[in-house]
């Protein structure tokens, strides 16, 4: 996490009530900062610890060892070990050593150890200057000479030692990246390390989805040790109190807390307790909050942590002013001072700015002024103070507050102004907005109105601008979550392709020795399959012989079918043409009749005339069948331009035993409602629906003209219509339903032919809608 860690302090205890939200979501995201801060340095006494054993077994083997390459192997661990720890001037004395005996052997990938080592050892001496280019060489050597623990190594140093920015951030994740491919080949064990690394970039990147599925990723690794698990638990509590998630993230840090009672190990007890007061505390549980704190406090005195004292025992401070127990937290703090000299210049800005919060709460705001005062008159080194603006511009932000609480605008005002040019040096726009609210509200109160309206103005374009900052930072993080998908994807799949690498091998092993040990046996077998192939080339002519009967005979089914139905089509054209020329010689009821009759012999022929043009032979579409027949019916009786048809058909296929009773009832419910519904040529719209429901098909006839007399559902009309639809409608074992009300509606309802494939209907869900006017 980022070193910036002694702002917090003076962010998150010190103040009394921040004068606006932005503050203090700002305030909560930097006193997270300290807090990340106290689980780095934890960790790194954990590992310290853990590795102490490593390196006394190391020693040993040094004091019997041989000189040879075994023993500049294990110099270069022992250095390595050191280097990681943090003790340099070891690690330079054993890699020293290596490089010298390694004059003689030549060893190329101990001499990239021992130059990546070297390297480390001076860039932990000066971590302000930008040694890593220096790495790249060995780098690139390692991985043209193929000296993968080399490159390993080296990226590692590289992750290590390059400067934590926005600039180099996307640089140490390529290192970690390719870290994590090559420890998944050599060092399993250590996968999770880069992992946590890569997701701990994530969170500084403030990529929270990101780093939350890394973690994941690490907690559900079964190699990941208890440190890989304790800490990748820290960073989700981090991850989830950055997002503003804290029930989950009172859930992790509850669950790190567990992880470190497990395995008896206190030396990250100061991380956890804090993780666990400061989200008690942005929840308002004050009073758990102190308890949690006074355990850190504690743990902090206890391993000689007295550079956070001041700043958890602001923290204390506060909780108990927010509980009104304002004598209990002035004694409290003056004890801290009483007991724990402040250390520097920043302890000493956290003591007077927390006394003044003290005293303002006593309402004694002679000696309040005094100490904001003082905590503004401390000096402090600019060069060594991290943050130095981002905690004087605060410094003058506090002092502001107090002067408009206590009435002093004018005061007040120029503090503000001070505060303004330093948080403009830090360049974060929540500081500003709210500087900005404040000299308008001081401006307002000495009737400044003209310079108030100029900075509400400015206020609220910095109020916009921050929304359009975290717009972008969303649309980032959505892009680059989408791109590391495809990066994991990309590195599974070069891991699937090592492991079939190695199966090829291990398979081009084993091929070679059967072959050895069975050519013999080879020949015998090649001599069966011979004899074999000639029986089965017979088989095989004989087969084919048949396949092509067989397919001779069902082209030639397949053309008399169509042929038949192409047959039936002219002979009830015919028909239809004959009854045409009946229908000269009749009148009124007779040629009525004949034309009916005409119309429902067309029905007929069009299934027929469908079935011939398809490839499909056995089955109808509707969705292409009834178009047609509305549009015979709208030629037949000239109905363009007075009634409209609406047509909602789903492509759904039926059967010819489906089929024709299907359509001599459309045909028999749209006629009536052309010819009755609609009288003295009146408009209207006829409304045509079939879909499939389930295992049933639906089709909905309806108009919206005047109607028909009461139908009981349950007798036998006596209109010819509705008995032909009613008669049809049981060939298909169809339920009919008329609906009278707000016109005529029939409504048929059936399954579908069980003999046909229903592959054809189900792979297209489109609607096909027509009109036609």
């Amino acid at each position: 996490m980022s070193t910036k860690i002694f702002n917090v302090l003076l962010l998150n205890t010190v103040r009394a009530e921040p004068a606006a939200p932005t503050i203090e979501k700002t305030l909560i995201n930097l006193m997270f900062k300290w807090v990340a801060t106290m689980a780095l340095i934890s960790f790194s006494l954990i590992a310290f610890a853990q590795n102490q054993h490593s390196r006394d077994s190391l020693q040993k083997v040094l004091q019997t060892r041989v000189v040879d390459t075994a023993r500049i192997h294990n110099l270069i661990l022992l250095a390595d070990e050191y280097e990681t720890a943090g003790i340099v001037d070891s690690a330079k004395i054993y890699i020293d050593q290596a490089r010298e005996l390694n004059k003689k052997y030549q060893v190329l990938r101990f001499k990239h150890s021992i130059d990546i080592i070297s390297l480390a050892t001076i860039c932990s001496q000066n971590p302000k200057i930008d040694y890593t280019p220096r790495f790249l060489p060995t780098l690139e050597d390692c991985r043209r000479t193929g000296d993968k623990e080399g490159e390993l190594r080296a990226l590692t140093a590289l992750g290590k030692y390059t400067i934590s920015d926005s600039k180099h951030n996307e640089l140490k994740l390529k290192y970690y990246q390719r870290a994590v491919v090559l420890s998944h080949e050599l060092k399993p064990y250590k996968e999770c390390y880069y992992l946590r690394q890569i997701a701990d970039i994530h969170l500084q990147q403030l990529k929270y989805d990101l780093a939350e599925k890394e973690l994941f990723q690490i907690l559900n690794n079964s190699k990941a040790d208890s440190e890989d698990k304790m800490s990748s638990t820290d960073l989700l509590t981090a991850v989830y109190t950055s997002r503003g998630q804290y029930e989950k993230a009172l859930l992790y840090a509850t669950k790190a807390v567990k992880i470190m009672q497990a395995t008896k190990d206190s030396s990250a007890a100061m991380t956890f307790y804090g993780r666990l007061y400061f989200i008690h505390r942005i929840l308002g549980n004050y009073s758990l909050s102190t308890h949690w704190a006074r355990r850190a406090l504690s743990s902090a005195i206890a391993i000689n942590g007295s550079k956070f004292i001041y700043r958890i025992s602001a923290t204390i401070t506060k909780n108990l002013l927010m509980e009104k127990k304002t004598k209990e937290a002035l004694k409290f703090i003056s004890s801290i001072q009483r007991e724990h000299k402040p250390l520097d210049g920043r302890d000493n800005a956290v003591l007077h700015g927390i006394l003044g919060d003290c005293y303002f709460a006593l309402h004694n705001n002679r000696l309040a002024e005094s100490h904001y005062i003082k905590m503004l008159s401390i000096k402090r080194v600019k060069e060594v103070d991290y943050d130095y603006n981002l905690h004087t511009g605060i410094n003058y932000r506090t002092i502001s507050d107090f002067y408009i609480k206590t009435g002093r605008y004018s005061r007040a005002k120029l503090y503000l102004l001070e505060a303004q040019k330093y948080f403009k040096e830090v360049g974060d726009i929540s500081y500003l907005q709210n500087v900005q609210l404040s000299l308008f509200q001081a401006d307002s109160a000495l009737g400044n109105y003209k310079d108030a309206i100029s900075h509400l103005r400015a206020s609220n374009t910095l109020k916009d601008s921050m929304f359009n900052i975290a717009k972008n930072k969303q649309i980032e993080e959505l892009n680059i979550s989408y791109k590391t998908e495809e990066r994991e994807k990309d590195l599974v799949l070069m891991r699937n392709k090592e492991k079939l690498e190695q199966i090829k091998l291990e398979r081009a092993e084993n091929t070679r020795d059967w072959i050895i040990g069975g050519s013999g046996l080879l020949v015998v077998i090649a001599l069966l399959l011979y004899r074999q192939s000639g029986l089965q080339k017979k088989n095989n002519k004989v087969i084919s012989h048949k396949n092509d009967l067989l397919q001779h005979l069902l082209t030639e089914k397949d053309w008399l079918l169509k042929e038949v139905h192409h047959r039936v089509k002219n002979n009830l054209h015919t028909v239809i043409c004959l009854l045409e020329s009946q229908s000269r010689y009749l009148e009124n009821d007779a040629l009525q009749a004949i034309e009916t009759s005409q119309q429902r012999i067309f029905a007929m022929s069009l299934i027929h005339q469908k079935l011939y043009q398809s490839d499909d032979i056995k089955t109808i579409n509707m969705s292409t069948y009834i178009p047609e027949l509305v549009k015979s019916l709208i030629d037949g009786f000239g109905t363009a331009g007075q009634i409209r048809f609406n047509l909602d058909i789903e492509p759904i296929d039926l059967s010819l035993s489906h089929a024709i009773p299907l359509a001599l009832i459309i045909n028999e419910a749209v006629t009536n409602s052309i010819k009755y519904a609609f009288p003295d040529n009146g408009k209207g719209e006829i409304l045509i629906v079939m879909k499939e429901e389930g295992k049933r098909i639906i089709l909905e006839l309806a108009d919206n003209g005047i109607g028909m007399p009461q139908i009981d559902n349950d007798i036998e009309p006596e209109s010819l219509g509705l008995r032909l639809i009613k008669g049809l409608s049981e060939d298909i074992d169809a339920k009919v339903h008329f609906d009278i009300h707000n016109g005529t509606k029939v409504i048929i309802e059936f399954k579908r032919d069980p003999l046909i494939n229903t592959g054809s209907y189900l792979e297209s869900t489109n609607i096909k809608e027509a009109s036609y006017a």
